[in-house]
């Protein structure tokens, strides 16, 4: 009795084996990553290193890193499903890299709603490129001790003219430096009048 008992767990314990496999097998419509999607309806803590993408790879060693992005194209996208009307809506994206053969090396903030990049820190970025000191809010460019509101450490060179407001307005100004000389401009009635020369 005992032997048949065994058996009829053993054939039980196989049919429900089966059945699993069977279960998590694609069906028509669906990828193997589909199937095995996760979902948890409540807070998840992870006392450790996360890893996502596929080429985290297992005993990754994550060093210090608490969440480690590996992917061959690793882009970082945040849906508002706001749906109030007075709740803003935007959408945003983090991009790293192009995806194509030749494209560019970046790290690119991008606006999703209005399809445009309105930061991109393209590699290989030196040291300081833009710095924002923390006490006073002065902006570097090229220096990590900025002591004036906008301060260039380097060439800061002018390749054409730097406009203060647009360049078609009347009573903008703008700055130019041509043939070693530093010159102020006044737009007026049209034209850009010379105010300040200096040698």
């Amino acid at each position: 009795m005992k032997r048949i008992l065994s058996v009829i767990l053993l054939l039980l314990v196989l049919s429900i084996s089966i059945s699993a496999q069977q279960d998590n097998q694609p069906k028509n419509g669906q990828s193997e990553r589909s199937i095995n999607d996760q979902v948890v309806a409540d807070d998840l803590i992870v006392q450790g290193s996360l890893g996502v993408g596929a080429g985290v790879v297992s005993g990754e060693d994550f060093q210090f890193d608490t969440i480690r992005l590996k992917d061959e194209i690793i882009r970082l996208k945040f849906y508002d499903t706001s749906n109030s009307p007075s709740f803003p809506t935007n959408d945003w994206a983090i991009e790293i890299n192009d995806d194509f053969d030749g494209g560019d090396e970046y790290y690119r903030i991008k606006d999703l709603d209005a399809g445009t990049s309105p930061l991109t820190l393209q590699a290989p970025a030196v040291n300081n490129a833009i710095f924002v000191k923390g006490t006073s809010g002065n902006v570097g460019l090229g220096t990590n001790n900025p002591e004036h509101k906008l301060e260039v450490t380097g060439d800061a060179q002018f390749n054409d003219y730097f406009y203060f407001g647009d360049e078609s307005t009347d009573g903008n100004w703008r700055v130019s430096v041509v043939g070693g000389k530093l010159t102020f401009e006044k737009r007026v009635a049209g034209v850009w009048i010379n105010k300040l020369e200096l040698d």
